[in-house]
């Protein structure tokens, strides 16, 4: 197969599994040197913040109401970076499960994969040594259904298609449901949805001093989100301020 082909495999089985999981595909686009060179930017619609405290290992105190979301949505995490390469070994090797199924992780996947693993050998009591072995296995059996693989084709196809390679949520989005992927019930707000990137990963924690002005102005948005949403918890309100800021930046440039 070439490694566009390959690619596109590789990128659509990330994608079906994360729209499964609840998040947003925002874009992806295609390599064609490179089969793990593919780009698909991922929104969460609830939990950005906490997706980018997986990446930085950050500490759960004790009673964190937080503290095993952090630890599922890092499994969901694992799951992602790893799918893509289970999809390519399986569909070199003709779609079939057996002792000739080699899987060769990509160099931006697997230090996602350590870093995501970082952080579950301190906080997650169920994680082993094994987990990559035991989550390729796992995720073997879950691309082999019928409807996945049909999803996969039909999805890789469209991807190679695209102009530029690059193909957009709205097109994803439409061709995964009219496959019968289903993203699982979650509460899809705008305002609450951050980047998920791979440059997210090696991003440190970062410090800023906020001025009076931005206190004020932080103190309003809250106060209007909160009208908008009286349920949301504080964590979100801090995403959709956010997003509101970045909303204002764009449309002043």
């Amino acid at each position: 197969m070439e490694t566009l082909e390959l690619c596109a495999i590789h990128e659509s089985g990330r994608i079906i599994l994360a729209f499964e999981y609840g998040f947003i595909i925002e874009q992806t686009e295609l390599s064609t040197t490179d089969i793990g060179g593919g780009k698909t930017v991922l929104l969460h619609p609830n939990y950005g913040t906490l997706i980018k405290e997986i990446f930085n290992s950050q500490e759960i105190a004790t009673g964190d109401q937080f503290g095993d979301l952090r630890i599922n949505l890092a499994n969901q995490l694992y799951d992602l970076f790893c799918i893509g390469a289970c999809c390519t070994a399986l569909y070199e090797n003709d779609l079939q499960l057996n002792e000739q199924l080699n899987i060769d992780f990509p160099g931006s996947d697997h230090r996602q994969l350590m870093l995501i693993e970082s952080f579950l050998k301190k906080f997650d009591s169920a994680f082993t040594e094994e987990k990559l072995n035991q989550t390729a296995n796992r995720l073997l059996k879950t691309i082999t259904s019928e409807k996945f693989i049909k999803a996969i084709n039909e999805l890789s196809k469209m991807l190679i298609n695209a102009e530029n390679l690059t193909s957009d949520k709205t097109s994803i989005e439409n061709l995964l449901r009219n496959s019968g992927i289903e993203r699982k019930n979650s509460r899809i707000t705008p305002t609450t949805s951050i980047h998920l990137m791979e440059d997210d990963a090696k991003k440190g924690k970062e410090s800023e001093d906020i001025s009076e002005s931005e206190k004020k102005l932080n103190a309003t948005l809250n106060k209007f989100i909160s009208g908008l949403n009286s349920s949301l918890t504080e964590i979100e309100k801090q995403e959709s301020i956010k997003f509101l800021k970045r909303v204002f930046e764009n449309y002043n440039g």
